[in-house]
């Protein structure tokens, strides 16, 4: 008998969460639906989304406009050390420095 009890209590506290679950899940398609039927909200947050995207987008297109190194910046001393030292055969050879075609015959 009591083994039968303990079946009928563990079938039935499924059929709740069962059901809780439907209901959650009955919930979230009502609030979808009820976002779907909302044009104005929906179309007013994504005009707002892409003006601030573009106002963004015009201060990053500014700020590519000033230089970064000066004119001569790459013939002073050190970016030509710099070079020579990277260019050194150990130094290519590492990983990291190689391209990425740079092992494979390509003719």
């Amino acid at each position: 008998k009591s083994e039968e009890r303990s079946r009928r209590r563990r079938r039935r506290e499924r059929e709740r969460e069962r059901e809780r679950e439907r209901s959650a899940m009955i919930e979230y398609l009502q609030w979808l639906i009820q976002k779907s039927y909302q044009p104005e909200q929906r179309d007013k947050a994504s005009q707002e989304r892409l003006t601030k995207i573009n106002e963004g987008s015009k201060d990053l297109k500014e700020q590519w406009k000033m230089p970064v190194k000066t004119a001569f910046h790459w013939k002073g001393k050190r970016a030509q050390a710099k070079f020579a030292y990277d260019s050194q055969p150990g130094l290519k050879k590492m990983a990291g420095r190689r391209g990425p075609y740079e092992g494979y015959n390509l003719d």
